[in-house]
């Protein structure tokens, strides 16, 4: 979920912002299955959606659309009767979410490492890379640093066999099995994670 994502990442601004650059590049790692929970937000998915057109660049461009959201009948009576939240919460989280592009020069989506667990490492390098290089661009970004943090995701492929060819072959040879990799692979992935957050900005600067 974007809009949720985008409001948890300006809370971490808000505690942190005394000890942050002021051009700070925020990596984070997160499964980008475009979930939006609907039972509990019905107005998100939508709201989302709006905010892909129209020329919109910031979240304050939703606000016109404030009170559409906010009158709509639907969506209020999943509010009074379904335990879903008000529509015109989702306008309250886009701007605290707006904090997080004022104060930061870049918000990058590492979802590479989760990605590469459930296909072929240099599929999933393959597929991410060219969408890294669309991003660089977009942002003004060095394009070389937003490819090898997605190189480097695409090879943390420690948390299923399927992820490389290399742990298909030690399942042949070993008494290995699904739930090893999981068990022995998150230490090994959180620590690449750290690795690439504190070692790669200061070697393949972002901009």
């Amino acid at each position: 979920n974007p809009i949720m994502m985008m409001q948890a990442l300006s809370a971490q601004v808000l505690r942190f912002k005394r000890v942050m650059s002021d051009h700070c590049v925020i990596i984070c790692s997160s499964i980008c299955n475009g979930y939006f929970h609907d039972e509990l937000w019905p107005y998100l998915r939508e709201c989302y959606d709006m905010f892909q057109h129209d020329y919109m660049n910031v979240l304050t461009d939703m606000n016109r659309y404030g009170e559409y959201f906010a009158t709509n009948e639907e969506y209020i009576r999943k509010y009074r009767y379904c335990n879903a939240f008000h529509p015109f919460h989702g306008f309250s989280m886009m701007s605290c979410g707006q904090i997080a592009e004022m104060n930061t020069s870049a918000i990058v989506c590492i979802g590479a490492s989760i990605a590469t667990q459930f296909m072929n490492n240099m599929a999933c390098a393959g597929m991410l890379a060219p969408v890294g290089i669309s991003i660089a661009e977009a942002l003004g970004a060095n394009p070389q640093a937003i490819v090898l943090a997605i190189a480097i995701g695409a090879g943390c492929s420690y948390l299923t066999p399927i992820a490389s060819g290399t742990n298909q072959t030690m399942m042949l040879f070993t008494k290995l099995k699904f739930q090893d990799f999981t068990k022995f692979g998150w230490p090994l992935l959180i620590i690449s994670w750290i690795c690439c957050v504190l070692i790669l900005p200061q070697v393949f600067p972002f901009f």
